[in-house]
């Protein structure tokens, strides 16, 4: 049913992030609607929203919606396989989590780091095993 309105939820944060006063909302639509695009394998179009959200977290000096959207960028590079950026942005999430204390964003980034070495070393190990057969 979500993937239904996929697209009518692309609009309204394509809106949203256009809107100043809208800046909490669209940042817990961001991270509510994350998870569902996974299955999606809608990536490069997810990308660019939490690039555009990241950016305006930035120019507002909201750390904390910075660190949640530099997380979820990494469990993004993390899926598609670019290890080092995705080490890179949970990395970062976690310390602007630690610098204002906020310990569920930290827990969060560092369950994610260590969700990607998990997943870096399973993928690893399935390319050796591959290649020896």
């Amino acid at each position: 049913m979500l993937h239904d309105e996929r697209d009518n939820i692309a609009k309204a944060l394509s809106r949203a992030l256009q809107l100043e006063t809208a800046w909490d909302a669209t940042t817990d639509l961001l991270l509510a609607f994350h998870p569902y695009t996974e299955p999606t394998g809608s990536w490069t179009e997810w990308e660019w929203y939490l690039e555009a959200g990241l950016q305006i977290s930035r120019e507002k000096q909201d750390v904390a919606s910075e660190a949640a959207l530099l997380d979820r960028l990494g469990d993004l590079k993390r899926d598609r396989g670019e290890w080092a950026a995705a080490a890179a942005y949970h990395e970062q999430a976690y310390q602007l989590s630690s610098t204002v204390g906020n310990e569920a964003g930290c827990a969060r980034a560092l369950t994610s780091l260590a969700t990607f070495i998990a997943c870096r070393a399973s993928m690893q190990r399935q390319g050796r095993l591959w290649k020896e057969h």
